[in-house]
């Protein structure tokens, strides 16, 4: 166990920053936070016992596509005005998004790259390529900081022989975005049953419990409806960056991008049957406990990072590839300065990097059309692929 330190000067600088943001956002009447909306204005409306899904709350886009149980969880923020709501959402994705820099870079030094030591100059070079994307989700108040937490700190729980509550926090984003059951993969390839069967009972749990407060034919309406918006999110989304945008930009290769899910689910599963077969894991009994748990990280990182590229989704919801790329920058971090240093730095720059205030209109917008997002955002998933084997390879031998 490597001894906790404070990061005291990482979490003054980004409170300090995280306020400017917020009095920007005042001063210029864009604390708008439209995501936020959505869920709040849902909330009422089901309180009310109005229509939750199929109506745009907001935006043309603004449609709420997430659970019933996980509106339940917005409910107490209609205790308040729209304006406080929203502030203390802010409140509460700046936080967390300090919990998820600090707490990955825990669970890495601890669990994988026991030899390096926690520096202060990872945090904020993992917080300085990701801000782009960071102040696109405080602007609309998303959910995604949110879910990263919650996925990182389910990780964490487990490796901590704390099944029971791994499951709990992996059910409650499972309601809110179904795709993530593909992260019961690695607990599956690494054995770790307590936690797959914590997960399914939490679900169910969890929709009973919604059941009860809707009642049978209330719950059945807004399930059925919930899987309806889900079906038809993609047909108003469209995205340069996805892996089905990119071969059509740059081959031709037209894709429907309603067959995403169907690509998710073939690559994930595939992933596990390629590395359950491998050299790697043909005598298990031979695998260190580290490296069970450094594969389970690497795996796990790799699978939540490489979603935004197979989805159509908003561009913010690639954040989730924050805790890969705190993995490759710890990696990097103490070594001699090499070509490698130099490529990542190039790859993050293209991933963080688009931005109008930096680069102006015409060039940010090349950034879109090129689908540099999405590019890099591969090359970050392929790297920590490249990585994990590298590292189980030494381990092994």
């Amino acid at each position: 166990m490597i001894e906790e330190k404070p990061f005291n000067k990482f979490i003054i600088f980004s409170a300090l920053l995280f306020l400017v943001i917020f009095v920007i956002e005042k001063i210029n009447g864009r604390f708008w936070l439209n995501d936020f909306k959505v869920f709040y204005s849902a909330a009422e409306a089901l309180i009310n016992h109005e229509q939750v899904y199929g109506k745009a709350f907001g935006l043309e886009t603004g449609f709420y596509k997430y659970s019933p149980f996980t509106l339940l969880l917005f409910t107490p923020f209609t205790l308040f005005s729209f304006e406080s709501a929203a502030i203390m959402d802010f409140i509460i994705n700046a936080i967390v998004c300090v919990l998820i820099i600090t707490g990955t870079q825990q669970l890495i030094t601890e669990y994988i790259f026991q030899d390096k030591k926690k520096k202060e100059v990872a945090l904020f070079l993992i917080f300085i390529f990701v801000i782009n994307h960071v102040v696109r989700e405080l602007h609309l108040g998303n959910t995604n900081l949110i879910l990263i937490f919650l996925l990182v700190t389910s990780i964490k729980l487990e490796l901590r022989k704390k099944s029971k509550q791994a499951g709990i926090l992996l059910a409650l984003v499972i309601l809110t975005k179904p795709y993530f059951l593909i992260l019961l993969l690695p607990f599956l390839l690494f054995k770790r049953q307590k936690a797959i069967i914590s997960t399914l009972v939490s679900i169910l749990i969890f929709v009973t419990i919604s059941f009860f407060i809707f009642g049978i034919g209330g719950g059945q309406v807004l399930y059925s409806e919930w899987f309806n918006a889900m079906k038809d999110h993609t047909g108003y989304l469209t995205s340069n960056h996805t892996l089905f945008s990119l071969m059509n930009i740059y081959w031709g290769i037209k894709i429907p991008g309603s067959l995403g899910i169907v690509f998710l689910g073939i690559v994930s599963v595939a992933s596990v049957v390629i590395l359950r077969f491998s050299d790697l894991f043909k005598d298990d009994e031979v695998l260190s406990i580290h490296k069970k748990n450094s594969a389970f990280i690497y795996y796990s990182l790799i699978l939540i990072a490489v979603v935004p590229s197979i989805l159509i989704t908003d561009t913010e919801h690639f954040l989730f590839s924050l805790p890969l790329i705190a993995l490759l920058i710890i990696n990097i971090s103490g070594e001699k300065f090499s070509w490698k240093m130099i490529l990542l730095f190039i790859v993050l720059l293209m991933y963080g990097g688009n931005s109008s205030d930096i680069w102006g209109k015409s060039l940010a917008s090349k950034f879109e059309n090129f689908g540099m997002l999405g590019l890099s955002n591969l090359m970050l998933v392929t790297w920590g692929v490249i990585l994990m084997m590298k590292n189980l390879r030494c381990k092994a031998t």
